[in-house]
């Protein structure tokens, strides 16, 4: 399994959707400290003022006067959430839950950020508070032995490599805690065509490869 790590301020785009782009999933957006914000209290506003699901014009301005009335102190916490990693995720046809396990420990402890004293490479995306973007990227296994067309026969089929892609989403989530998971762990759309962006801090990025660095032992695995 090879996650490869951008330390990054997310931001996922996709297309505006045209009539002919009908059919096609929907990619979905990445967040922005103000969309982060909306995303969790949402339906808290509905609820509040009695608003429907249709009344999307009436529940966004409440939702925005909430957040002009946050403090800068209230608002980090949301800035927090829109920092923090891109994971690209390619699952070999070989890979183990053992080694699935392993990524999500290494991802999630790896100190790539700066302490609260200003000490570099220090602190971890969860000492940071910040976001997970999950991507599965078969094509981190593309072979280019011979010819110019990649080979993928290294990647695990879609159909066993979907189940182990949502267990690792699962796991990364598990470590923020179920309550904030959902919303610091973004995932894209497994299988599908995407339009990823990002901004790349450093720029850092690295590749944690379980055929090349993981221990044998299981009691060395950190």
């Amino acid at each position: 399994m090879t996650p490869k790590k951008d330390v990054s301020k997310v931001r996922k785009e996709g297309k505006r959707a045209s009539k002919k782009d009908a059919g096609k999933p929907k990619v979905k957006r990445a967040l922005t400290p103000y969309f982060m914000f909306a995303q969790e209290n949402r339906e808290k506003v509905k609820v509040e003022f009695g608003f429907e699901s249709k009344q999307l014009g009436e529940i966004a301005k409440k939702l925005g006067e909430k957040w002009k009335n946050l403090s800068d102190e209230e608002k980090q916490y949301y800035v927090k959430l829109s920092k923090g990693l891109v994971l690209l995720v390619g699952i070999k046809e070989t890979d183990t839950m053992e080694e699935l396990d392993y990524c999500v420990r290494k991802c999630m402890k790896v100190r790539l950020w700066d302490d609260d004293k200003g000490t570099a490479w220090r602190a971890s995306v969860l000492d940071k508070d910040y976001q997970l973007l999950v991507i599965s990227q078969f094509t981190l296994f593309g072979l280019l032995r011979k010819g110019n067309k990649p080979d993928y026969r290294l990647a695990m089929g879609p159909g066993d490599a979907e189940p182990m892609y949502d267990e690792f989403v699962r796991r990364c989530r598990a470590e923020y805690g179920n309550a904030k998971g959902d919303t610091a762990v973004q995932t894209g759309i497994f299988g599908a065509h995407m339009d990823v962006s990002l901004s790349n801090d450093g720029p850092v990025t690295l590749v944690v490869d379980t055929d090349e660095y993981m221990p044998k032992d299981p009691k060395k695995q950190k």
